[in-house]
């Protein structure tokens, strides 16, 4: 399954039951300001149109940086803002077929409630 590294706010990152109408969530925050929470695994990548399937919203006061790394590669990058959850489809077909370390980063990039609310994270 997912490691998390070391999150901020010990105490009250982790399991989340509600947030904006969904439930059963995983709740993070960067360690400090430079210092990312990370969710990772290494596993097999599918052979056949892989893809990484997240749910994920912030804090409604604040943002933060999603990155997506494919053994230390960026393969997707953007500022999670603004209401509401963002349902996102990552292509993993350059890693299709490979074991390969995942990792999804809740970077931070003003240190203004850089939550991460997670609802979804699979990989088909």
């Amino acid at each position: 399954g997912w490691k998390a590294s070391e999150n901020g706010h010990v105490g009250i990152v982790g399991y989340e039951e509600e947030y904006q109408g969904r439930y059963n969530l995983l709740l993070t925050h960067p360690l400090r300001e430079g210092v990312p929470a990370i969710l990772s695994r290494r596993m097999k990548i599918p052979a056949k149109s892989p893809r990484l399937l997240l749910s994920v919203a912030n804090h409604v006061d604040g943002d933060f940086e999603l990155q997506v790394r494919v053994d230390g590669k960026v393969a997707h990058r953007q500022v999670i803002a603004g209401e509401g959850w963002k349902d996102l489809t990552i292509d993993l077909l350059p890693w299709a077929g490979k074991n390969a370390r995942i990792e999804i980063l809740n970077m931070p990039n003003n240190w203004e409630q850089e939550w991460a609310h997670w609802g979804r994270i699979e990989i088909k």
